[in-house]
């Protein structure tokens, strides 16, 4: 998410005031000899409809630019924007009390990147202080906001702000954006620029079972965890069999006298951890992912290597992409040692076997790494339930089929995820009154980066 370059301009520790600028402000008829002798004149012979000025765009008027979102990528534009760009009037809304976007939401025990950290992170800003291999979301949103604080994106940031809708003004050739805070003001602008940056994982998707909202007990999202709740003696139910759920119970199971009910409606792949090669050919035990202060100094004391190490780490993780493609020999390689790693686990436990033995190729689903999870499963105090759920009601769920079992809890934790549409949770209407969820039954982008207006 970045270049490693010495040129100042691509590099955020050399801030650029917005006041100044090396590029020249080219006037009228620079622009017009530069389309008159220029590729831009090519450009118009085959596309007469648009031209596209040698110019950039913010010589000729202010623009106001508003970014939705202050996670991973929001934060970027807050750095890069006032670098790269004059005349701008940027802000950032961020609809949560804090920066760090799903990072700054996510805080369920045992809640971590599984992409190694020093992959997780800006290329321009390197964080050599990582406390382990896989950095927990805490320490995460914690870099986040560091990041934001060093490179001045904070100033744009504005907490507790949630936009409610966005619609373009043809006339105005604007776009008219209303917000919300969090104590209750809304209020509306007229904006050039609306950015995106908002990510798929922040709309809770709660379990859509009947009776959900008639069960008197507990109810939490793994995105909105209840850190204050007790769960020592607690029958806990558990839906879900995705990447949230397969770090929180092996941290539910381990807590005194719980009592686990896992409902887990599909099969998956279980992985072992992304850059797991990589620790065994630099001789370091794959189990041990907390660094030691030993090695933390050798990060901080050679630039050049931890750059290397950085690298290599990253194209094990590329390398990975090659398991997708179907039949090929590193899909098999990757179907033989995840079924070992399931069997050397649950080799006495054939009930829980075909579950983790997918009939379907590595790759068509995410690979879930899961340290810790299997063995949970395998525990007393863990059921593991296929069964569908044909309701919910006061004390429990009741599953389907022919016996209609009751399984009562204390606390229902869903693990359900977030809803992943392609299209904003709020109306985005544009030209001629198109709705863009309307519009969108396919999404179809261009260079992943805007959309048709009809």
């Amino acid at each position: 998410m970045g270049i490693n370059s010495s040129n100042p301009a691509h590099d955020p520790a050399i801030v650029l005031p917005q006041t100044t600028d090396n590029r020249p402000v080219l006037d009228q008829k620079s622009i017009t000899d530069k389309v008159g002798g220029g590729s831009t004149a090519h450009a118009n012979a085959v596309h007469e409809t648009f031209t596209c000025k040698d110019a950039p765009v913010e010589n000729q008027r202010p623009l106001k630019v508003r970014v939705i979102g202050a996670g991973y990528s929001g934060v970027y534009l807050g750095i890069r924007i006032p670098q790269r760009l004059r005349n701008i009037d940027l802000k950032i809304y961020e609809k949560n009390e804090g920066v760090g976007g799903t990072w700054w939401e996510n805080r369920y025990p045992g809640c971590a990147c599984d992409i190694p950290s020093h992959s997780y992170q800006y290329t321009f800003a390197p964080n050599k202080a990582w406390s382990g291999f896989y950095a927990p979301s805490h320490e995460i949103c914690a870099y986040i906001d560091g990041v934001a604080e060093k490179y001045g994106a904070k100033r744009f940031i504005h907490l507790g702000h949630r936009v409610t809708s966005a619609t373009w003004n043809d006339t105005a050739k604007k776009w008219h954006v209303t917000v919300e805070t969090n104590s209750g003001e809304s209020f509306a602008e007229e904006v050039d620029v609306v950015v995106a940056a908002r990510g798929n994982l922040n709309t809770i998707s709660w379990p859509d079972i009947p009776g959900f909202d008639t069960f008197k007990g507990k109810k939490m999202h793994s995105a909105a965890w209840d850190q204050e709740y007790d769960f020592k003696n607690k029958n806990i139910g558990v839906i879900g069999g995705g990447s949230s759920s397969i770090q929180i119970v092996p941290e539910l199971q381990k807590v005194e006298g719980a009592k686990l009910s896992c409902f887990v409606r599909s099969k998956v792949w279980i992985s072992n951890r992304f850059g797991d090669v990589t620790m065994k050919q630099l001789g370091w035990d794959p189990s041990d992912i907390e660094f030691s202060a030993e090695r933390l100094a050798e990060f901080v004391k050679s630039d050049d290597e931890y750059l290397r190490f950085r690298k290599r780490i990253e194209d094990d993780g590329n390398l990975v992409h090659l398991s997708t493609l179907r039949g090929s020999e590193m899909q098999k390689e990757f179907v033989s040692m995840f079924s070992k790693i399931t069997n050397d686990v649950l080799g006495s436990r054939p009930d829980l076997l075909e579950s983790f033995s997918p009939t379907f190729g590595v790759g068509c689903r995410r690979l879930t790494p899961g340290p810790g999870y299997l063995e949970a499963l395998s525990q007393p105090n863990v059921n593991f339930i296929t069964q569908g759920i044909e309701s919910i009601n006061e004390t429990g769920l009741k599953l389907s089929g022919p016996e209609g079992r009751q399984v009562d809890v204390d606390v229902l934790v869903c693990a359900t995820g977030f809803q992943t549409n392609y299209t904003p949770p709020f109306p985005v209407i544009g030209k001629q009154g198109v709705s863009l969820k309307d519009s969108l039954s396919f999404p179809r982008t261009y260079l992943t980066m805007a959309v048709m207006d009809s």
